[in-house]
């Protein structure tokens, strides 16, 4: 019975921690004439705190954040950011490059942005393949 007692107090705490720490992140992804980029992923990395985050990618452009489990927000702090437009359904299927490669890289696609404590709206802009 206390065996019992102290594992659900356990869980209670655990459960209660996955999301201290992290603000709430969402945000849309557009090109510039603002039309939003269909389905994919975004994700953020600091990779000085070694933190990463993700989000997917709705097909109206918008995005949550979750650092531990989806949607639970982002710590604060400075993030370099990726984006990877949606695949093919159909694995046979060649995929069609939709933006620019170079945002499919936090090495080169120049996307940075500032968590703040508190709720985010970050606004991310993509370009279309050159």
């Amino acid at each position: 019975m206390i065996r019992c007692v102290a594992l659900t107090l356990l869980a209670t705490v655990l459960a209660g921690c996955s999301g201290q720490g992290t603000n709430p992140v969402h945000g849309t992804v557009k090109f510039p004439d603002g039309t939003p980029l269909k389905g994919g992923a975004i994700y953020f990395s600091n990779p000085e705190q070694r933190i990463s985050a993700r989000g997917d990618i709705a097909e109206d452009g918008t995005f949550t954040i979750g650092t531990h489990e989806p949607g639970d927000g982002a710590p604060a702090g400075k993030y370099k950011v990726y984006v990877k437009p949606a695949g093919p359904k159909d694995s046979s299927m060649k995929r069609e490059i939709v933006i620019d490669p170079k945002f499919e890289s936090d090495a080169t696609s120049g996307l940075e942005v500032t968590i703040n404590a508190g709720p985010n709206e970050v606004p991310i802009e993509v370009q279309r393949p050159k």
